[in-house]
């Protein structure tokens, strides 16, 4: 299974029998097999016909949109599943002022787990940097103290204190490299490496949400992110514990070992940086070969892959919600 992206601009896709034809000024492109497809993800001026986006929801086949820039700006999920019962489930937890907390704070106790991987496996113990020490040291602190907050705002209060300390030395893990990086920004991202993190955050966002659909989940009612709008928030979520060793491992992978350079970037007025075509061609191929990483779970204790970990972490939450084990368990990877 594949996922199809659509990065030419002004192309129009069209059904022919069992493959989607792509076509540029009434020039053929390409074509794709439908039996192929896993996914489709549209960058900015793509058009899909009406007989395509029917095929794809009778395929149960997401497509997100997103900006050319790389920005999300939909997405069209097929027919949920009607595992009604289920989510009557998660919407019974998320007005449980108790359950809200113990499950918002397994997806917290997952990414500070992470960053500290992260930050860990990068830094080498004997060229390792004081700074670096002292954040390894506040991310296991904030793990520490996760157990006794008693209030989502405590919570996002450490999960916090761990994105800065985190993120405030992120920067020396690129140390002979071309790249520099002080401090995450967003909206717009003002250098090559925040925009690697927030297109690699876009993908992995349709991803989540996909999975979470797939299973039965809402992906607007969340936990953590229970009171943002408009939102997929369960997806934000099960992001947590996937950005440091999924989005942020992928990035840091690729630019010490030069898989981008600086003309994969475009500048624009105001500061704004974003990868252009060549460079979101490459970043894609990385990610879909990130996705393939195979390693052992922790919980299910079986080889399987990130691809797979999304499905396996949203069922494990299925599994909590049903009541048919204790807790969340969130996927730490060491």
């Amino acid at each position: 299974m594949t996922i199809l992206f659509l990065l030419e601009q002004d192309t129009l896709v069209r059904q022919t029998d069992e493959r989607l034809e792509i076509f540029k000024y009434d020039k053929r492109l390409t074509d794709v097999p439908l039996c192929k497809l896993e996914a489709v993800v549209v960058f900015g001026k793509v058009i899909l016909t009406i007989p395509v986006l029917k095929v794809l929801n009778e395929r149960s086949i997401p497509i997100t949109y997103l900006s050319e820039e790389g920005r999300t700006v939909a997405t069209l999920l097929p027919e949920p599943n009607p595992n009604a019962i289920l989510r009557a489930k998660q919407y019974q937890a998320s007005f449980d002022q108790r359950k809200t907390l113990d499950i918002a704070r397994e997806f917290v106790r997952g990414k500070l787990f992470n960053q500290h991987t992260v930050l860990a496996r990068f830094s080498r113990q004997n060229e390792r940097s004081e700074r670096i020490g002292v954040a390894l040291k506040s991310l296991k602190s904030c793990q520490k103290s996760l157990d006794q907050t008693t209030s989502l705002n405590e919570l996002r209060g450490y999960e916090g204190q761990g994105a800065s300390s985190y993120f405030g030395v992120l920067g020396e893990l690129l140390t002979d490299t071309p790249w520099e990086f002080s401090h995450r920004t967003r909206r717009p991202p003002t250098d090559p490496v925040n925009a690697l993190l927030g297109f690699g955050y876009a993908l992995l966002y349709g991803d989540c949400r996909a999975a979470l659909h797939a299973v039965g989940l809402d992906p607007y009612q969340g936990f953590l992110h229970g009171e943002r709008y408009g939102r997929a928030n369960l997806a934000l979520d099960l992001m947590e514990e996937f950005r440091p060793i999924f989005v942020d491992g992928l990035v840091l992978q690729l630019l010490r070992n030069n898989g981008l350079e600086q003309d994969c970037f475009r500048n624009y007025p105001g500061g704004a940086v974003y990868l252009n075509e060549e460079g979101i061609k490459k970043f894609i191929q990385s990610y879909e070969q990130r996705k393939n990483t195979t390693f052992q779970h922790p919980v299910f204790e079986i080889q399987t892959d990130y691809r797979r970990a999304l499905i396996l972490q949203s069922r494990l939450l299925a599994k909590h919600l049903n009541q048919e084990i204790d807790n969340y368990l969130p996927l730490k990877i060491r």
